[in-house]
């Protein structure tokens, strides 16, 4: 991948450039948009849905635990159960295929997409916001600083969840 990158972080990289227009066109829904990207295992066989379910649903559960509390409480999202087959904790999956996961959840202050996809030997997750009110357009950059410190954990965990599962 020919990606310019920023922001290394236990080998986890920040989309820049094209690729980061690449991410948000993906993931085209309105006003923000980020990815990140780290590699994978050179034999990691693990499906779109599979890598996002060990991205979130590996987490620690004190992390889980923020992360719902921020959903629910801080933005508001409208989840679904955590134990649906069609849901990856409470975000509703949209679509997939052996390369992706889209991974879609609302509230009245805004809209996300999360997009969890292969790219060869890579992972890459983008996530997309679009304000539904003025009130979204202040709370995101509020949940921003977090959103950008444990998305990247979360996408690096994933990625090394293989090898530490003695697979790889």
């Amino acid at each position: 991948m020919t990606a310019r990158t920023a922001g290394r972080r236990g080998g986890v990289r920040r989309l820049t450039g094209a690729d980061a227009e690449g991410a948000r066109h993906r993931a085209t829904i309105g006003d923000w948009a980020q990815g990140f990207a780290v590699a994978l295992a050179q034999d990691d066989p693990r499906s779109g849905e599979q890598l996002a379910r060990a991205m979130f649903e590996g987490a620690p559960a004190p992390v889980r635990r923020l992360l719902e509390a921020g959903w629910r409480l801080v933005l508001g999202l409208r989840l679904l159960p955590a134990a649906s087959d069609r849901a990856i904790v409470g975000w509703a999956i949209s679509s997939a295929t052996d390369e992706e996961v889209v991974l879609t959840a609302d509230s009245r202050l805004l809209t996300a997409v999360k997009i969890v996809r292969r790219d060869g030997p890579e992972l890459i997750a983008t996530t997309s916001v679009r304000y539904e009110s003025r009130w979204g357009r202040l709370v995101w950059p509020v949940v921003l600083p977090a959103h950008l410190v444990i998305e990247p954990y979360l996408l690096g965990r994933a990625a090394r969840s293989y090898l530490a599962s003695g697979a790889g």
